[in-house]
């Protein structure tokens, strides 16, 4: 017999044999549990290496059982956490994220659809102070600094306060 419900089971079995006589098994209770459905969002599908993404699990599993995670982050790294904290991605490339669901002993096992990441490398830039002494001026003049082209905009600070915002 295979049981395709949860519920209540036992047999009562009787023979030709012991014609009158009939006997009943215990019982066993068993308990069907809906698949786990992995799910998750990351904070961002493109970032610049050294940069981290935070990932939400919105997975549903079966409140009668318990879950265990398991996150593969494309990169070696692992997570048996429900909801992982942020994760650094070091190296320009891509990532292929996928989140496993199992219940206890790899039961109803689940993997979900990979996300890809894009881990790009940071642009480079340059400054360079234009006057006729180099980067050097007297108190109360100003000096000319540029940035290198190339960019949608430029944010300028002294180090301890942002000084303007310029579009190119």
């Amino acid at each position: 017999y295979s049981a395709s419900a949860s519920g209540d089971y036992y047999v009562k079995v009787n023979s030709s044999i012991y014609s009158s006589c009939t006997s009943s098994s215990n019982t066993v209770t068993v308990t069907a549990v809906q698949n786990p459905v992995p799910s998750f969002t990351a904070s961002a599908t493109t970032i610049c290496a050294g940069q981290s993404i935070t990932f939400t699990n919105q997975s549903t599993t079966d409140s009668q059982a318990t879950p265990t995670y398991s996150w593969a982050f494309g990169d070696g790294a692992t997570s048996t956490d429900q909801n992982p904290a942020a994760h650094p991605y070091t190296s320009a490339q891509q990532y292929s994220v996928t989140l496993t669901i199992s219940y206890a002993g790899g039961m109803c096992s689940q993997s979900s659809s990979p996300q890809v990441l894009t881990v790009q490398t940071a642009p480079s830039v340059t400054v360079t102070a234009t006057s006729s002494h180099g980067s050097a001026f007297c108190q109360g003049d100003t000096i000319t600094l540029q940035a290198s082209n190339g960019f949608d905009s430029y944010q300028w600070s002294n180090g301890s306060t942002t000084l303007s915002n310029t579009s190119s």
